[in-house]
């Protein structure tokens, strides 16, 4: 299942982090807690932070995933449940918009090995302009589902 699958990825990568020296070139700097759950209690709750932090590490990207998935994956699982009309469509079409490491998609893989969705075919386009940061996530999305998978990083406005 691709959520379990992910977390145990990203756990992988995520190994060193238990002596974790400050990432190879990493964005925040001297105020870099060599510690990527400080890093992102810093991106949730910048009053907290020393100076300003965003994501913008894939290391973080990993520990984000291995924290928040299961929480954000059930979310959805709940809210997709509540539309019965997508429970028997053999072609299913995802688009999100700031999709990060693709949790929807984990859901409604989910929901798909439960037997709630019956889907024979799925497309999924993610909008996200953070490829940096989310790219080995979203490699390890490819290597696994076999589907129609698609990422835009960059959004063109010509208002």
């Amino acid at each position: 299942m691709l959520l379990y699958d992910l977390v145990k990825k990203c756990s992988q990568r995520d190994k060193f982090q238990d002596k974790h020296e400050q990432c190879e070139s990493c964005s925040y700097g001297e105020y870099c807690p060599k510690d990527c759950q400080s890093c992102l209690q810093h991106v949730h709750f910048p009053q907290n932070a020393p100076a300003p932090r965003k994501y913008d590490c894939v290391h973080m990207a990993d520990c984000y995933y291995c924290k928040y998935a299961y929480k954000y994956a059930s979310e959805i699982v709940y809210g997709l449940r509540r539309f019965k009309e997508i429970k028997d469509k053999k072609e299913l079409k995802i688009m999100s918009v700031g999709c990060g490491p693709c949790t929807e998609l984990a859901a409604v893989d989910y929901l798909k090995e439960q037997g709630v969705l019956h889907y024979e075919k799925l497309q999924y386009r993610g909008i996200d302009p953070l490829e940096g940061v989310w790219k080995h996530i979203w490699n390890d999305v490819r290597s696994i589902m076999e589907m129609e998978f698609s990422f835009i990083q960059k959004i063109y406005c010509n208002w």
